[in-house]
């Protein structure tokens, strides 16, 4: 297994400084939130700081994983505005992300964003879907040329109205039907669903890209009583060679503690998983 980190749990901590507990606690790679680095999102901001990006990484020997929390910033973002103006200039951003993604070599990124994809106001849930669809469409192929890859997480009905089920996201996955588009799995997105995490894992398998391990209350592996086991049985028999990034939902007061405390619990349950029947 190949354990990165979501970077905004370093909260203030510098980026390079961030990168150096993940490597010494043993995670390969890290999984970057794109407002807590490019700060004004400005073209030369952007230039800069990708090359400080791919400097501390080299140095630190971390991978880079990919982008979430696509939408949080700039301000005012919203997949599926009745406003042209605002749509354009959010895929438009969706467009610069994946730029940014090639410059790093390529990764995932995590659709999630609920705010700016929830409905508006004279909206319904299949009226954001519809263009939802529509604009992936338009965008896999740029996805793919920048050898990246967008993935439409499913959010939990608490945070977002549209496309909260594994099932939804993989339908419009289905639909769209370009490699580049794809979905994920996410341990706390999905305390809602109805079957168990590694059941929904074997059985959307053929469309999930990626790995956000979390417990189902939010916090970091070994923190609550998750079983991750029978989910990293599943991944490790269909031979997953992707990534688990941790996320968690809260800026910790010891990150190495954390750290250290989620990757040896996720360790344990890799092994418990290959004693029990797990391929490596």
């Amino acid at each position: 297994m190949r354990y990165a980190v979501c970077n905004e749990l370093f909260g203030q901590i510098p980026f390079s400084e961030a990168c150096s507990l993940a490597i010494q606690e043993g995670f390969t790679g890290v999984e970057i939130a794109p407002f807590s680095v490019f700060e004004d999102f400005s073209q030369s901001t952007i230039g800069k700081k990708i090359i400080e990006i791919r400097s501390i990484l080299e140095k630190e020997n971390l991978e880079f994983v990919g982008f979430h929390w696509l939408l949080a910033k700039p301000e005012g973002l919203h997949i599926a505005s009745p406003d042209l103006v605002i749509r354009r200039r959010t895929w438009d951003h969706m467009r610069r992300l994946l730029e940014c993604a090639s410059a790093l070599g390529g990764g995932k990124l995590v659709l999630g964003s609920p705010r700016q994809r929830s409905t508006l106001p004279g909206m319904t849930s299949d009226e954001v879907k519809d263009i939802l669809r529509e604009e992936l469409a338009s965008i896999a192929g740029f996805a793919a040329s920048c050898n990246a890859m967008i993935l439409l997480e499913p959010l939990s009905s608490d945070q977002c109205d549209v496309v909260t089920s594994l099932d939804e996201a993989v339908n419009i996955v289905k639909d769209i039907d370009q490699a580049s588009i794809r979905t994920m799995f996410d341990f706390h997105n999905a305390r809602e669903e109805r079957k168990p995490a590694h059941i929904l894992i074997e059985e959307y398998w053929p469309y999930i890209a990626h790995i956000h391990i979390n417990e189902k209350e939010g916090g970091a592996p070994g923190t609550g009583t998750t079983d991750f086991v029978p989910s990293f049985r599943t991944l490790l028999n269909h031979g997953y060679n992707g990534w688990l990034s941790m996320e968690i939902f809260e800026v910790p007061k010891k990150p190495d503690l954390l750290l250290h405390t989620a990757i040896s619990a996720m360790r344990k349950a890799e092994m418990s998983a290959l004693l029990t029947g797990g391929v490596a």
